[in-house]
C-alpha cells in the first residue's frame, strides 16, 4: 500500500506530462505556467517542475494553488481507482510509461481503472481536436516535447515558423 500511495505524485506527473487534466483548468494551468516561469525557471517539465512549485507553495498565486489542489485530488482519485493495477503490474513507472503500462493491461485492467483511462483518453482527444487541423504538422515539428495543454501557446510562440495554414487556423 505504501508503494502505491507513493505513486500519487507519479500519477499527477503523468497527467501533467500528457496535458490531460480537464479543460476547465485552463486558468489555473496558465497561472501555474506563469508561477513556474517566475519561481522555477530551470525546473524541467513534469514531476521536477511540480516538486518545485510545491516547494514554493507560500509564493504561488491563488489560481495556481487552487489548480494544484484540484490536480492533487484528480491524482488521488486516479490512484484509488488504479491502485491494484499500478501495484500489480506498473509499479515504478511514471508519466507516459505508467499510462502506457496501464493501457497495455487490456482486459486484465480493473473496471475502475479502465473507466479512469477512458476518461483520460477522452480528455486527450478533446485537447488534440482543439488544435486546428492545419497546425498538426507544425505541432509535431515545433512542439513535440510540450504537454498537450500547452501546444496552442507553443504554436503561438513560434508564430514566424508556422505554416500559412496553421497561422490562419490560430486566428
Amino acid at each position: 500500500m505504501t508503494a502505491v500511495r507513493a505513486a500519487t505524485p507519479v500519477v499527477l506527473a503523468a497527467f501533467l506530462a500528457l496535458g490531460a487534466l480537464p479543460a476547465r483548468a485552463d486558468e489555473g494551468r496558465d497561472a501555474c505556467r506563469a508561477d513556474a516561469a517566475a519561481l522555477c525557471p530551470k525546473a524541467p517539465r513534469g514531476h521536477a517542475r511540480l516538486q518545485c512549485l510545491r516547494a514554493q507553495q507560500a509564493r504561488l498565486s491563488k489560481a495556481c494553488a487552487a489548480h494544484l489542489d484540484e490536480e492533487r485530488s484528480e491524482g488521488e482519485a486516479f490512484r484509488q481507482d488504479c491502485k491494484a493495477d499500478i501495484g500489480g503490474s506498473c509499479l515504478g513507472l511514471q508519466g507516459r510509461g505508467l499510462i502506457e503500462c496501464l493501457e497495455g493491461l487490456g482486459p486484465r485492467l480493473s473496471p475502475s481503472c479502465a473507466g479512469r483511462l477512458s476518461a483520460l483518453r477522452a480528455d486527450r482527444r478533446a485537447v488534440h481536436e482543439s488544435i486546428p487541423a492545419g497546425c498538426r504538422d507544425d505541432a509535431q515539428r515545433l512542439c513535440a516535447g510540450v504537454a498537450s495543454g500547452g501546444v496552442a501557446a507553443c504554436l503561438r510562440a513560434h508564430g514566424g515558423a508556422l505554416s500559412a495554414a496553421c497561422r490562419a487556423g490560430l486566428k
